[in-house]
């Protein structure tokens, strides 16, 4: 049984006005401390399609952003998730990208639509074509800005992640270093983490019940996206 379930509706751009329809989430089940969550802290869905349905992409003038930059009108018509392809997917965060970066959006959001393309690839079981490069790129230059104060010891433990998973420990260590426990890490995880880095360890990997039960099913301080 699918994790999530899509519906069809209206979108209207924001650029050009055009209104056109497209697949937007109608359900996602809830996290359980048996839910596939990797140690980046995207949780894993069983196809690129409900990654692929949080961007819009105008058919007009080609405008795409996340769905919320959209106008959106939902009818009550249901579509099978098999019906998105990955290709499509993952061109929809191309052009996000392409578009945020003539417009010159901030690099953690740009790094955010990069991660995303990523975990929409791997969800696909696909090669990400580099998206998880381009992902530690926008958000290293994010956090040489003295203004990105807001969850900084978080990114800065995804970033150690990305690291780890591009076989760059020494940078993943220093990363590790600099993130915080608290609310929204777990000491225990960062420790985990720094562990496996140590252990030139590179593999992606899963995190145990316990952790998942800890980050995301006691209290909603943060969305698996």
């Amino acid at each position: 049984m699918l994790d999530f379930s899509l519906k069809i509706a209206k979108l209207e751009c924001p650029a050009c006005s055009h209104s056109f329809t497209s697949a937007v989430p109608a359900f996602v089940s809830q996290v359980t401390s048996e839910s596939s969550i990797e140690t980046d802290l995207h949780r894993i869905y069983s196809s690129s399609a409900f990654r692929g349905s949080t961007v819009g992409m105008c058919t007009k003038c080609g405008y795409a952003s996340w769905l919320r930059a959209f106008k959106v009108s939902a009818d009550e018509q249901n579509v099978e998730a098999e019906k998105s392809t990955t290709e499509a997917d993952l061109r929809k965060y191309a052009r996000a990208y392409v578009y945020g970066k003539q417009h010159k959006l901030n690099h953690l959001e740009l790094g955010l639509i990069a991660l995303n393309a990523s975990w929409c690839a791997r969800d696909a079981k696909v090669a990400d074509a580099g998206w998880m490069s381009i992902a530690r790129e926008e958000l290293e230059r994010a956090l040489r800005h003295p203004s990105n104060r807001k969850d900084r010891g978080f990114y800065q433990f995804l970033l150690g992640e990305l690291c780890r998973q591009e076989s760059d420990f020494k940078k993943a260590l220093q990363h590790f270093d600099l993130s915080v426990a608290g609310q929204r890490l777990p000491e225990s995880l960062i420790t985990r983490q720094k562990v496996q880095a140590r252990s030139a360890d590179s593999a992606r990997t899963l995190l145990p019940p316990y952790l998942v039960e800890n980050l995301f099913c006691p209290v909603k301080t943060f969305n698996a996206a």
